[in-house]
């Protein structure tokens, strides 16, 4: 049911961009359909769109980053997610995506600490302290095989 619904919003999406191809929302928001149905490549190019339209805007960075991030490319990801520190440093869930990419490079530490830092910024982030606790398990894990 929901597959079918989503592939109609698509449709719909893709008719609403063709008929305005410099709405940056528009992009955003048939990116993040083609996101939400694993289609991560088509969802760049709707991010990369919008970008484009609207460079500073936060919405298309941070989608733009997460399906780099979907794709396994994490240094285009982390690209990306620098881009938006330089314009919004202190932007809601910059640092948390950071993490994200950092960690799956295995660079724990910076990991820690860019999650450290979203949760000084911003508090209530419950993903951000959900990683956070996540890390510090794996840490814990790590430390008790070591001594086996």
């Amino acid at each position: 049911m929901r597959k079918r619904r989503l592939d109609e919003a698509i449709e719909l999406l893709e008719a609403a961009v063709a008929s305005d191809e410099q709405s940056a929302a528009g992009h955003v928001n048939l990116g993040t359909a083609y996101y939400l149905s694993e289609r991560h490549s088509q969802a760049v190019g709707q991010f990369e769109a919008a970008v484009k339209l609207k460079p500073k805007d936060p919405a298309p960075l941070l989608n733009l980053a997460a399906a780099h991030n979907a794709l396994g490319h994490v240094d285009k990801a982390m690209a990306v997610l620098e881009q938006l520190r330089a314009h919004q440093p202190t932007h809601r869930n910059l640092n948390f995506n950071l993490a994200v990419a950092y960690h799956r490079q295995g660079r724990v530490q910076d990991a820690v600490t860019a999650l450290q830092r979203e949760l000084k910024l911003h508090p209530g982030s419950k993903h951000a302290a959900s990683m956070l606790q996540q890390i510090a398990g794996e840490i814990a894990e790590r430390a008790v095989r070591s001594r086996r």
